[in-house]
């Protein structure tokens, strides 16, 4: 339809990171309403974005996230 849909690609140290995010990518690119959010870039470029253990989001990267999920669900 044409709702938005915004898939978040994942960070996380595991030999399946780079391959799920290109399914993630190709599955947005392929429809015209779905956006990818690049979870593994922001993190990239904003350290300190992670919890103690260096997968799921601190408080930072709770916020980081969920601005980038907004942005990406306004997108026309």
């Amino acid at each position: 339809g044409d709702r938005r849909v915004v898939l978040a690609g994942v960070h996380v140290p595991r030999r399946w990171q780079d391959g799920n995010n290109d399914v993630l990518r190709a599955a947005a690119a392929a429809h015209p309403t779905v956006e990818f959010v690049d979870w593994d870039a922001l993190v990239a470029a904003h350290p300190g974005a992670l919890g103690p253990d260096g997968v799921p989001p601190g408080l930072t990267g709770r916020s980081l996230l969920a601005v980038a999920v907004a942005d990406a669900a306004r997108r026309p």
